[in-house]
This record gives structure tokens, C-alpha cells and sequence, in this order.
């Protein structure tokens, strides 16, 4: 039988309606009164007719509101007291209530606050080679000159490029080989320009760096104040078992207390990500296909939200044509740049910063020498740049052997920078090791240099290579194979410098 209840609101009404009745409300009579609004023909006793569940403990549990009675009996008590009863009785939610509108700004707020202390500890800070204690971002950081046309795209002509240089002259560019013309675009205003972007660069370019540096800013309010920062290591991505974009990004920000993932996703469908995706190169090419796609899906799914990916120059087979990302370029370092890095360098690492800028002072003015030309060559990169920076730290001056510190740059290279982020490149050298990979950069070397080709077309180069496998002791000497096995080493090589 169904019976209902007054609401919070109906309540309030009834007892007005006691009060304006006095005492007299618990006079049974009252029930005779009821009785009759249902059926004036019915007669009422003291016990009541309880089938219509009239009766005195149930006049006294209507008016204190606290229980349902049925539903005749619910009706005749809001009549006698002249109250209409569907203003007073108690309605039940709908089977399937909306949900609440979110609102978008304060959504994205309390996704900020919640990620601000992760995004602070993890990304504001930096390890750079042979230094045991990180350093922060914003102490060391320098901002980087995008170039929006690929160099390495570019088509050239070997004629071209030795018209533009003089082996003999005493300031040829051993690393560079030529100046860059094109104008430079600070980073950030190229992430402003372009909402899906793909920065390319060398390796230790500063490429992860600038996209903690773009965490920071965000989460700082400094840079899209009104977007969330997401960071997204890939080579950490694909180790997943069930690749799934969206899926990482809501764990992420649950691990930070946002558990509704209807908040993620409802942010991301308003275009409120900062998506950066670091290292597409680093990520093992057994997995590379898969990560692709994934974020592929994912752009085109949520594709109103900003998005950066980073990669290595030779290992960007993948730009995303598809989900139009422009592809720009992270330019060397120029010496205003090298002078700034220079001296953030030295004030952090120093025991005090007017020690700190004076010996970054010396340092620049000893790298713009003639002397130290081939130096000033290393130092157009972060990573090799460091290098200067700590061998220059020791003595106050650059070691009268270069050799060495060629050598180190060379072993940074080859083998430490991949070591200290953990990334196993996939068969890049076959089975060369460590001094292998140098000895056959020498033989390289050395056969060019004695022909005077600083140039040369990739079957010449891929044949000096192939030259070099036969001649190891457990090398083969079918054709077929030397010339797979020299295009593996020469795309290895390309993958190191670029």
C-alpha cells in the first residue's frame, strides 16, 4: 500500500498549522473529522478504521512528520487542516537525476591545485652529467631560440656547401659546418603560434628541459593559466601493458587526488591540456608503433588541446601529418645564449655569485679566442656546453690537450647520454662496443680527411663503413649483408649526432 511523508518544507506548514489550532489539534476528534472529508457516511470510533489508517497514533506520527503513513490517511490530515497535500508531501528524487553541471573554470582550477605539488617536485628540477645533485630548472634554465624551418630537410648540394667554406682558413667550423640564416623564434612564442608542435632537436638540445620549463610556467600561472600541465614521459608510457592515452593521464592525476575521472575527461573535452609528450625517440622501437597511434587516437579525439612532442632530428619518421603538427627545430645555442648558460652555470655551482659571475665571465672571454675556436664549437648544446663548464671549473682555464676533452664529448655521445636517462637504443650499432663504435669514427675520419671530402653522398660514406665491418675479426664479407649492416650503423650515427 502506498504511503508518503511530508518534506522538510511540508513540515514547516504543519506546524503553522498546529499552532493556529492550539491544543485542541490532539483532540481525536479531529479524527472524526478526518473520517467524515473521506466518506461522510463512515462513522468513527476510538479504535478508529484502521483500513484507512485512521486512527490517533497515526494523527500523532503525521504531525510530527517523521514517518510515512499511508496515503488516504496522509490525504485527509492535510485536508482537515487545510493544507493542500501535494505542497506538503515529501516527492522522491527522479529514477535518473542529471548530474550536476560542472563548471569548467572551477574544474580546472582543482585539477591545478591538486597537480601543483606533484608537477613542482618532479619537473623543477634538472640532472646534468657527472654532477651528483639535481639543480633547478629556473636557476639553470636559458631560453631556447626555435628554428621553423629543419635544417637537415632542407636539400642541398655538396658543390653549394664547399663554396660556402675554406678548409685552410683558420676559423673553419668543424661541427656547425656553416651558419644558420633563418630567423630564430623564442620557444614559447612558438608554442603560442603553433597548438600542436613537434620539437625536433639534437641530442641534449635542451629538449626535455624546455618542456619542464613549459610545466613550470603553466603550473605557475606564468603560461596558460587556465590550462593543466601534463607531462608525459613516453618512454615510461610504453612500458604499460595496455597502451591507453587517456587512461595514463587520468591514473596521473588520480595519483595527485583528482579520482573523478569524469573531471579529466570532461577538461580535456574542453580543451584545457597541456599535453607534453617527451622523447618519441626514446621509445623502443618494438613499441613505437603502437605509442603512435595512441597518441594519434588521442589528438583526434581531444583535439582542441595543446599539444607538444619532443624528438630527436633523425628519428622523426613519425610527424603526424595526419594531426597537423608543425614540425620546428631547437637552434644551437648563440653566444648571447652560451654567455647566459655560462653564468647560471657558474653562480649555481659556485660558493657564492659574485665568485660565480666572475668566473663565468673568464670563461666566455677565453671561448671567444682564436685559440679556442674548436671548443667554442662544442659549446653550442647544453649538454656539451656542461661539459666545457665543469672541465673549465677545475683550473680556471681549458686543458692544453684537447684530445681529451674531444674524447669525453665523444663518450657523452656515444654511450653516457642514453645511459643516464636509460634508454636502450634497439640494435643501433649491432655488435659494436664502446671502442669499436670510436674506432670505426676514426677510420671514418681519417679516410675523408685524407681525401679532402668534408662532404660526401651516403653510398661513398656507407661504403666506408662497409669496408670497415669486413675488416673485423668477426666480420662477414657477403655483400648483401655489409651493405644492411653499414645503412644500421650509418642511421645509428645520424640517430647519435642528431
Amino acid at each position: 500500500m502506498t504511503t508518503l511523508k511530508a518534506s522538510e518544507e511540508g513540515l514547516v506548514k504543519i506546524k503553522q498549522a498546529r499552532r493556529e489550532r492550539g491544543s485542541t489539534i490532539e483532540d481525536p476528534r479531529w479524527l472524526v473529522e478526518a473520517s467524515q472529508k473521506l466518506d461522510p457516511d463512515q462513522t468513527w470510533t476510538e479504535v478508529g478504521p484502521y483500513a484507512d489508517g485512521l486512527s490517533l497514533p497515526t494523527w500523532r506520527r503525521f504531525l510530527r512528520g517523521r514517518e510515512p503513513i499511508k496515503a488516504n490517511a496522509f490525504r485527509a490530515f492535510c485536508t482537515v487542516l487545510q493544507l493542500n497535500w501535494e505542497e506538503i508531501v515529501s516527492r522522491p528524487p527522479p529514477e535518473n537525476p542529471q548530474p550536476p553541471k560542472l563548471d569548467i573554470d572551477s574544474v580546472v582550477q582543482e585539477i591545478r591545485q591538486k597537480c601543483h605539488s606533484k608537477i613542482q617536485q618532479l619537473y623543477s628540477k634538472m640532472q646534468l652529467l657527472d654532477i651528483a645533485q639535481p639543480v633547478d630548472v629556473s636557476n639553470l634554465y636559458v631560453e631556447v631560440n626555435i628554428l621553423e624551418e629543419i635544417t637537415s630537410w632542407q636539400p642541398g648540394e655538396i658543390s653549394n656547401l664547399l663554396r660556402d667554406f675554406n678548409p685552410d682558413a683558420d676559423n673553419f667550423n668543424r661541427l656547425g659546418l656553416g651558419k644558420v640564416h633563418q630567423k630564430r623564434v623564442p620557444g614559447l612564442d612558438a608554442v603560442k603560434s603553433h597548438p600542436k608542435l613537434m620539437v625536433l632537436g639534437k641530442p641534449g638540445s635542451g629538449k626535455t628541459t624546455f618542456l619542464k620549463h613549459i610545466a613550470i610556467q603553466c603550473d605557475r600561472s606564468e603560461f596558460e593559466a587556465n590550462k593543466i600541465p601534463i607531462f608525459i614521459p613516453l618512454k615510461t608510457f610504453a612500458e604499460i601493458a595496455n597502451l591507453d592515452l587517456l587512461e595514463y593521464i587520468s591514473d596521473e592525476l588520480a595519483s595527485c587526488g583528482v579520482e573523478a575521472r569524469s573531471q579529466t575527461e570532461f577538461a580535456l573535452s574542453q580543451g584545457r591540456g597541456l599535453i607534453l609528450l617527451d622523447g618519441l625517440d626514446e621509445v623502443p622501437e618494438s613499441d613505437s608503433d603502437a605509442v603512435v597511434r595512441q597518441i594519434r587516437q588521442f589528438v583526434q579525439k581531444y583535439y582542441n588541446n595543446l599539444f607538444i612532442i619532443t624528438c630527436r632530428i633523425a628519428a622523426a619518421k613519425y610527424r603526424f601529418h595526419d594531426a597537423a603538427f608543425t614540425c620546428v627545430e631547437v637552434a644551437d645555442f648563440n653566444n648571447k645564449q652560451i654567455a647566459a648558460f655560462a653564468r647560471n652555470w657558474f653562480v649555481v655551482f659556485s660558493q657564492n655569485m659574485e665568485a660565480g659571475k666572475a668566473l663565468a665571465s673568464q670563461f666566455f672571454e677565453q671561448l671567444k679566442m682564436k685559440k679556442n675556436q674548436q671548443i667554442r664549437e662544442l659549446a653550442v648544446t647544453p649538454i656539451l656546453l656542461n661539459l666545457t663548464c665543469l672541465v673549465f671549473q677545475a683550473k680556471a682555464d681549458f686543458p692544453s690537450n684537447r684530445a681529451n676533452l674531444y674524447e669525453e664529448g665523444v663518450e657523452i655521445m656515444l654511450r653516457k647520454w642514453d645511459e643516464t636517462r636509460g634508454i636502450k637504443r634497439d640494435e643501433v650499432y649491432r655488435d659494436l662496443n664502446l671502442c669499436r663504435q670510436k674506432h670505426l669514427l676514426a677510420f671514418v675520419a681519417a679516410i675523408n680527411f685524407e681525401r679532402g671530402d668534408y662532404f660526401f653522398e651516403k653510398n661513398q660514406i656507407q661504403q666506408v663503413i662497409a669496408d670497415y665491418l669486413a675488416n673485423l675479426r668477426d666480420g662477414t664479407t657477403d655483400p648483401v649483408e655489409l651493405e644492411m649492416d653499414s645503412e644500421v650503423v650509418l642511421k645509428a650515427i645520424e640517430n647519435m649526432a642528431y
